[in-house]
């Protein structure tokens, strides 16, 4: 008889045999389905070219279909070739050859690069592929296209399969005309009225961007005139009308001074009626296209693609770029490899067109990861000449400088502090460096002999930080997110931006979604967030991503950042405050308190293509992302804990240093109507509890105007939401050039999952503000970029877990509602539909929403 134990053995091992089936059957699938998009690529470029190109022709084309597995057309490629393809990792790539590219070659001469006549784009040439793989002094990745004379072709390769065919044409069409010897120069990058123009670009590493005239912008009124207009009508609703009846009311028909104390609740209802009439006069002057214009720019905003024109006839040249990715244990082949070739495709194409740039990961996950995945992320930066900066653990004890201290990863959210920790080592690279060269006498341009040496010094001045690889900073600094797809010329135009308006401290690329799942909660949530990135742009603001909450693709003048740095006992000094969970506002206020401007550019790409970053793919992230915001709001109105303003002043060190520096009354007044309704959200559940309690018991009790105010308010609220929806009807039908009609069948259909979120957050925020207004610490981790494997069972686990206080403090709700109704006395029961309502609404809502939640959490994998 066989022994249980060997059947089981026995068992795993034919369930992994059938699991290596599975997986060669899938990867031959895959082979054989690259195969045939690669021919069609291969064939179809041929037919064309014969045609249209009949002296360009395509030698071999190639497509990695799974891990190292490449496959290729014709079937036997160049061996040296396809090595060189592996060793790049390019997602796709492709061999041009013919008379075109021989004059092209013949053309450059024994120069390096292939300058074409505008003086704009150049590529580089290679002697022969072999050299170029024995070469040690060649780092990062080819920039979309090169040369190899020895073969006689043009090397092109993108990171998606579908766009290659289409960036060869491109490249072909940019060289032909570029070949032709005459005096008109075609620009593939820009329209024809751009033609013409002669800009010199280097790729040289300045320390400051040419300083250039600026573009002359205006500045926008549209939001003054809104915020002048809510204060007026605030004014004289709540001195005029409100406070009068409470006083004359009290003074001619009671004496009892404690009836008094219904005066604090004018303040209360001051803010309700600024904000909803702001919100009101916002959807009426959107809809009259009053406030903002898309194609228009002004002094926050850029609305047109910048003119390249423009920027040659100012002499200005591509200045060193770095990109900076701050990421932590996020999957390296689902999240961060995409990302990377995304990048990769913008970078070789700032690269093409003579700029100088490099990719920098602040790594915050390497030192907390297994030792496999470890090696396999110091492999994938090693392969594409990445630098990277991991800093240790939490708490780790720092016995290299002083043996009673520990590293302390700072910050109730850490993404800002990891950037901090990257620029410091960056800049401790850079103080060696430049004590070497003024030490040893040597010209600037040395300065790249001493990087490999000043490197080794700060990592050994340093034993718990982990660095490798180009960790410098370059003259501006763009900022992405792990989970983020960039256009391929993006980089060039965002640059461009910046070099045209040397006032700009910081410029934001507009995003837009990008799903993963395409579950109907993530649809969802990308149709809300984009909402909220619209009534952001709408309401024009000085700087519009504090509305959308939107951190990504930022790029900044780091000799800006410079001039703003804050002192800290951990590093010298630091740029991003990690006690502010939008760092990036508080640098921004500090920028704008330095004299430059923040400005949000819509159009930076020419095809018309948006820079993509993920959503929350679950309710819990997107709960988690509305608490950091809620937390954040409150960081920028008030000081702290009440306690604390025994000592300090109610108002925030933020908007003293806004009101110190000048900042304009209307741009204060924002910030307080933002952080009402978000106080509004928090007292929804404690006014609806008094309401429920105060009018279902007894009306009359309540003074009339009090009552007839309250009455007003709530259907104020429920007048002005759905209103809302109006000029975002309106923005919908103008931005995709769609009917009303269609504009408004996509508002319906999210209205549901609106409406739930919307009641069912308060009970979030009201937490929120309990624990900051109280001195409890809040934290947030990261939120999921992939979805997993799950059930529903698990969801219910972390439901409850999650949410083990206010789920069942909703339920006791609920349930004291039932009872308040059928299960008291005649003289006590609530039948007021007036009182039950409001409570009624939001405690259910907010348990359907953690239903949602859950079953969409069950099918996220599936």
């Amino acid at each position: 008889m066989e022994s249980p134990m060997l059947s089981i053995g026995n068992g795993r091992s034919q369930a992994r045999e059938r699991s290596k089936k599975q997986q060669k059957r899938f990867i031959e699938h895959e082979v054989q389905e690259c195969y045939q998009a690669l021919k069609y690529i291969y064939t179809s470029l041929n037919d064309e070219n014969k045609t249209q190109n009949p002296n360009v022709h395509c030698i071999a084309a190639f497509i990695r279909c799974y891990a190292d597995i490449y496959v290729s057309a014709p079937t036997m490629a160049d061996p040296a070739l396809e090595k060189l393809v592996q060793r790049q990792q390019m997602e796709a790539a492709i061999t041009l050859g013919g008379k075109l590219i021989e004059e092209a070659l013949e053309t450059a001469g024994l120069a390096d690069s292939l300058m074409l006549p505008n003086r704009l784009t150049s590529f580089a040439i290679h002697r022969s592929i072999e050299s170029y793989m024995n070469d040690a002094r060649i780092s990062g990745r080819i920039p979309g296209a090169c040369f190899f004379k020895h073969e006689q072709i043009l090397l092109v390769w993108d990171s998606q399969v579908g766009n290659l065919k289409d960036w060869a044409e491109d490249i072909v069409e940019m060289i032909r005309r570029g070949t032709q010897k005459s005096s008109r120069l075609a620009l593939p990058i820009e329209n024809l009225e751009n033609q013409g123009t002669n800009i010199e670009l280097s790729s040289g590493r300045p320390a400051e961007p040419d300083d250039g005239k600026s573009l002359e912008r205006n500045s926008t009124y549209g939001g003054a005139v809104v915020t002048g207009c809510s204060l007026m009508c605030t004014f004289i609703a709540t001195l005029g009308c409100l406070t009068k009846d409470v006083a004359v009311y009290y003074f001619t028909q009671t004496h009892d001074w404690k009836s008094w104390l219904w005066l604090l609740v004018v303040p209360l209802f001051a803010m309700c009626i600024y904000s909803l009439i702001y919100w009101a006069l916002l959807i009426v002057a959107e809809l009259c296209d009053f406030l903002f214009n898309k194609q228009t720019s002004s002094a926050a905003y850029s609305g047109s693609l910048p003119s390249l024109q423009v920027a040659a006839e100012s002499g200005l040249r591509l200045p060193h770029l770095t990109v900076i990715i701050p990421v932590y244990k996020e999957s390296l082949k689902g999240v961060i490899v995409p990302t990377a070739n995304s990048i990769l495709e913008a970078a070789g194409y700032y690269q093409l067109h003579g700029g100088e740039i490099n990719i920098l990961f602040c790594d915050d996950g390497l030192q907390l990861i297994d030792y496999e995945s470890r090696e396999e992320r110091k492999k994938f930066y090693e392969i594409n000449r990445f630098g990277f900066v991991a800093r240790p653990k939490h708490n780790v004890p720092n016995d290299y400088y002083d043996s009673g201290t520990t590293y302390l990863r700072k910050g109730i959210f850490k993404k800002a502090s990891n950037m901090n920790n990257c620029l410091h080592m960056s800049q401790l690279v850079e103080q060696k460096i430049k004590d070497w060269v003024v030490r040893d006498g040597e010209h600037a341009l040395q300065r790249n002999a001493y990087y490999g040496d000043a490197l080794v010094e700060v990592l050994v001045e340093n034993p718990i930080q982990w660095a490798d690889g180009d960790i410098r900073i370059g003259s501006y600094l763009f900022m992405v997110d792990s989970d983020t797809r960039l256009p391929r010329d993006s980089l060039l135009y965002a640059m461009i931006e910046a070099l045209l308006s040397p006032e700009v401290g910081v410029l934001q690329l507009t995003p837009r979604i990008m799903q993963v799942t395409a579950t109907p909660l993530e649809n969802w949530m990308a149709f809300y967030d984009t909402q909220k990135t619209y009534m952001a742009m709408m309401a024009s603001r000085l700087a519009p991503w504090f509305e959308s909450s939107s951190t990504n693709g930022l790029l900044y003048n780091y000799a800006a950042l410079l001039k703003v740095m804050i002192p800290d006992d951990q590093l010298d000094h630091k740029i991003f405050d990690e006690r502010y969970i939008f760092a990036e506002a508080d640098l921004a206020a500090r920028l704008q308190g330095q004299g430059f401007t923040c400005r949000v550019m819509r159009n930076y790409s020419r095809k018309g293509i948006f820079l993509h970053e993920g959503c929350c793919l679950t309710l819990w992230d997107a709960m988690a992302k509305w608490e950091k915001d809620v937390y954040a709001w409150c960081e920028l109105f008030s000081s702290g804990p009440i306690y604390r303003w025994i000592f300090k002043t109610p108002m925030s060190p933020f908007l003293f240093r806004e009101i110190v520096n000048g900042f304009p009354v209307a741009h204060n007044l924002w910030i307080m109507q933002r952080w009402t309704w978000y106080a509004i959200s928090a007292l929804a559940f404690p006014f609806a509890v008094f309401v429920f309690f105060y009018l279902g018991w007894d009306l009359s009790k309540m003074p009339w105007n009090i009552r007839n105010y309250t009455i007003i308010l709530l259907c104020f609220f429920a007048v002005v939401y759905p209103m809302s929806l109006l000029p975002l009807i309106v923005w919908n039908s103008r931005q995709y050039k769609q009917s009303l009609a269609r504009s408004l069948a996509i508002q319906v259909k999210n209205l549901g999952f609106t409406t739930v979120y919307h009641l069912g957050v308060p009970g979030r925020t009201l937490v929120v503000f309990w624990c900051y207004f109280l001195g409890f610490r809040m934290s947030w981790g990261a939120t999921a970029k992939e979805p997993e494997r799950t059930n529903f069972w698990i969801q219910l686990f972390r439901t409850v877990k999650g949410f083990k206080y206010s789920l069942p403090a909703a339920f006791i709700i609920l349930i004291g509602m039932i009872v308040g109704r059928v299960g008291v006395p005649a003289h006590f029961q609530i039948t007021n539909a007036l009182a039950v309502v409001p409570l009624a609404t939001l405690g259910s809502s907010y348990l359907l929403m953690l239903l949602l939640g859950t079953l969409d959490g069950v099918g996220l994998y599936w």
